[in-house]
């Protein structure tokens, strides 16, 4: 069988992308491989993502003030996830430049999943595109996504320059089938996000023991947009006060640590992040992975997202391309409806999860196939 080499993003403290890198590791070791995760620190992207006055105000706030509101637990248990369930190369690699004279040497080299080819989010690196790899060995994108709805004119052309090197390409997105077809001429396979690649049963083996079950609803947020923000506040509020249940908050920006009252779970690692999903009543949530692990634990769920086209930088699409492929459309809440949508689905919270759960049980044989296939 095959060594294979995993890059992704799974240094990030975000719970989707730690998550992604396990769930791809583990099913490239039940396909009977040897995956290892390049240890790839990235700090390329880190060093040009901001302006130093940003920085230095991003270091005070984040580590210092931040830590002693919040604490450190949550990086701990991060770290301590990563180490248990991830084989990392030998090697850790801080910079492009350190991969390009030295790389990691594997039969094959796999990219993917999460946000791999969001030029935006990794300005401009191209490491992700697999440019380090010596000729002779495989290339292959799982699920890798371009995150934007709309990539920038210049980093279509980085993308189209590179992809047409790789021997096996699939994309997580409907959306970026028909744009990655444009861009290099072969057309890619949509597969699932690594995470749909587990049962809920296989996950629960990753949630922390001792975790509180039911009785509670969750809101997990990706923050940054106040407009859908305030839209998961007010659903929240509402189901609250027709369930009685208290609602727990995951993943909020760090200033809500001073909104006393609130239930803010800053603490929690992956393996508490899992716990929650699997024992919460309900689900109120803006993110994909949000989506995505509610679907697998098949807890009801409300998914809030911005009307695709809206903006340049929307991320929508990855949302939307989920909800279609479990046929739970009607889940969906696009923060611009008026039209009191939202008020429904949350008057109307039971779900059935038969049909989501047929349909994601053939698109993963489609997914496992196609890494088969491919390596």
């Amino acid at each position: 069988m095959a060594r294979v080499g995993i890059l992704t993003f799974h240094y990030s403290i975000n719970y989707g992308a730690v998550l992604q890198a396990a769930a791809l590791f583990h099913v490239l070791r039940d396909l009977g491989h040897h995956p290892e995760v390049i240890d790839y620190v990235n700090l390329d992207s880190r060093r040009t993502a901001v302006s130093k006055p940003r920085r230095v105000a991003h270091y005070l706030w984040r580590d210092l003030i931040g830590r002693l509101l919040m604490g450190d637990l949550r990086s701990t248990r991060t770290d301590n996830f990563r180490r248990e369930v991830l084989s990392l190369s030998t090697r850790s690699y801080r910079f492009s430049s350190e991969l390009l004279s030295s790389p990691p040497l594997y039969d094959t080299y796999v990219v993917g999943s999460d946000q791999v080819w969001n030029l935006e989010h990794t300005r401009g690196n191209t490491t992700y595109l697999l440019d380090f790899v010596p000729d002779g060995r495989r290339r292959i994108s799982y699920a890798a996504s371009l995150g934007l709805d709309r990539p920038r004119k210049e980093h279509l052309e980085i993308l189209a320059s590179r992809i047409g090197a790789f021997d096996a390409l699939s994309v997580r997105e409907e959306s970026a089938v028909d744009l990655v077809e444009q861009l290099c001429g072969v057309r890619p396979e949509q597969v699932l996000d690594p995470t749909l690649l587990l049962t809920r049963e296989q996950w629960k083996a990753y949630g922390a023991p001792g975790q509180e079950r039911g009785h509670y609803l969750l809101a997990y947020h990706m923050p940054g947009d106040r407009q859908i923000d305030g839209t998961m506040s007010a659903m929240c509020r509402d189901l609250a006060a027709r369930t009685g249940l208290p609602v727990i908050h995951l993943g909020q920006d760090h200033t809500r640590a001073l909104h006393f009252g609130e239930d803010n779970r800053f603490d929690a690692g992956p393996s508490e992040f899992l716990a929650l999903f699997e024992g919460a009543s309900g689900v109120v949530t803006n993110s994909f992975h949000g989506t995505a692990f509610a679907i697998t634990m098949e807890t009801p769920f409300v998914s809030v997202y911005r009307t695709p086209g809206a903006s340049r930088t929307a991320r929508s699409g990855r949302q939307i391309s989920l909800l279609a492929l479990a046929g739970l459309e009607a889940r969906g809440v696009d923060v611009f409806d008026t039209t009191g949508r939202a008020e429904r689905l949350v008057r109307d919270f039971d779900m059935d999860f038969g049909g989501a759960r047929v349909r994601l049980s053939q698109a993963r044989a489609k997914s496992l196939d196609f890494l088969s296939r491919a390596i």
